[in-house]
């Protein structure tokens, strides 16, 4: 199954003054996220440091399966981050020393 690399930003043209999500989401986000990690749903996660979102990569196919992980996200019920782009991604290089470690 191909990855799937999704972009998710708060609507808008411009962000507001934070797109992570708010305090009382953000242990439910975690949670969700890694549940989904635990499941090999997950490639990796975290957001923009210019908050304008945050980049998601789902193990998901098709397109349809990486948008029902969106949607079952807390934060995206919580109206936190409401658009994405949902693209295929092959990845072709990877050095996981320079991943941080998951948390």
């Amino acid at each position: 199954m191909p990855a799937t690399c999704v972009l998710r930003r708060h609507p808008g043209a411009r962000p507001r003054a934070s797109c992570h999500p708010p305090a009382e989401y953000r242990p439910a986000h975690r949670e969700y996220l890694n549940e989904l990690l635990a499941a090999g749903k997950l490639a990796c996660a975290g957001p923009f440091l210019d908050d304008f979102g945050a980049l998601i990569v789902y193990e998901a196919d098709p397109k349809e399966a990486a948008e029902g992980l969106i949607r079952n996200d807390p934060s995206h019920a919580a109206g936190v981050f409401v658009g994405w782009d949902v693209r295929p991604w092959k990845p072709v290089f990877a050095n996981p020393a320079l991943l941080p470690p998951n948390g």
